[in-house]
């Protein structure tokens, strides 16, 4: 272990976090590697106290590294000059962000102006890879979203269904439903809007958000994975520019096709893994009639694109990296 690294990230749990925390579990087993956190969003930091970030950055200030890896909550405080090689890890950035004044927008703007401070630039999809090139003239790497598919089929292989439903008070009835998490940037109100309740049962889960009489759950990781597994059919009507998007890639591998909305890295999942795309809700109901009519074609094709990004491959493209730079 002859290197240091410093991976910075947000304690709030989210897909950008989810694949920050893997960098670091992926990493430490051949670099001195540390795992530095914030407490609490950073833009509400930013909103009603910024001096508190300020000072809370400067006096966690981690010591000189090799390595800085970083997500787009680098902005204040931390002087890049300490380091030796750095680079930014870039989920998504909101397209409307240039004209706009909000806290959040001036931060992406300023992420956007301060690209070429960094060795390299880690994007989560081809997408962004081709969004932020006009930016900056540092490498973009592209390094997708990776899961251990050991795990997760050790985890959905053989258990039992009907004390699981029974657990979390889910029908035989209805064909079930998952939505992901329940909030207006993931899209649940229109799913609401256009679903046909008395035919599919909705399930949400995570922190909870908008109640529109779905199902919702607060389950560990392996009962999360389960129940995608049981589900007939995810739907992810999500409004945000997605980086990519981590349910949809778990929904496949856990054998459950996906009904999505064609947006940013979203879009390119769905293309690749060769999933439902979405463009017009009016006709949700039917659509996913034909998906579950035919999961199985769905699951397999998309099974076949998305294995590949297992644990192994994001360690290896994470090491020829910090190798390259």
């Amino acid at each position: 272990m002859n290197h240091t690294c410093v991976i910075r990230t947000n304690r709030i749990y989210g897909g950008g976090s989810a694949y920050e925390h893997q960098v670091y579990r992926c990493l430490k087993k051949d670099y001195d590697t540390r795992l530095w956190e914030y407490n609490d969003s950073i833009y509400r930091y930013l909103k009603y106290n910024k001096f508190k970030i300020i000072a809370q950055t400067l006096l966690e200030h981690p010591r000189n590294a090799d390595y800085l890896i970083t997500n787009n909550l680098f902005i204040y405080g931390l002087r890049l000059n300490k380091f030796n090689k750095k680079i930014l890890i870039l989920h998504h950035i909101n397209q409307g962000c240039i004209k706009s004044k909000k806290i959040n927008n001036y931060i992406e703007k300023k992420i956007l102006n301060s690209l070429n401070r960094f060795d390299a630039i880690v994007a989560v999809s081809n997408y962004w890879k081709k969004e932020i090139k006009q930016y900056t003239n540092k490498p973009i790497y592209v390094i997708f979203n990776s899961f251990d598919i050991r795990l997760i089929y050790e985890v959905i292989y053989n258990f039992d269904v009907k004390k699981f439903k029974h657990k979390y008070n889910l029908p035989d009835s209805k064909p079930i439903i998952y939505c992901g998490n329940s909030t207006y940037a993931k899209g649940i109100d229109i799913v609401s809007n256009y679903i046909d309740y008395n035919k599919y049962f909705i399930v949400t889960s995570g922190a909870k958000g908008l109640d529109f009489g779905q199902h919702h759950l607060n389950l560990s990781y392996s009962d999360y994975l389960r129940l995608l597994s049981i589900s007939d059919c995810s739907v992810l009507l999500s409004r945000m520019m997605e980086g990519w998007n981590r349910i949809a890639h778990e929904s496949v591998l856990c054998g459950t096709p996906v009904i999505g909305r064609p947006i940013a890295g979203l879009g390119e999942l769905l293309e690749v893994s060769r999933q439902e795309r979405l463009e017009d809700a009016i006709n949700l109901n039917q659509v996913i009639e034909k998906v579950i009519a035919n999961k199985e074609l769905y699951t397999k094709a998309g099974k076949e694109m998305l294995v590949k990004y297992n644990l192994k491959y994001f360690r290896n493209e994470w090491v020829n990296l910090l190798n390259e730079i």
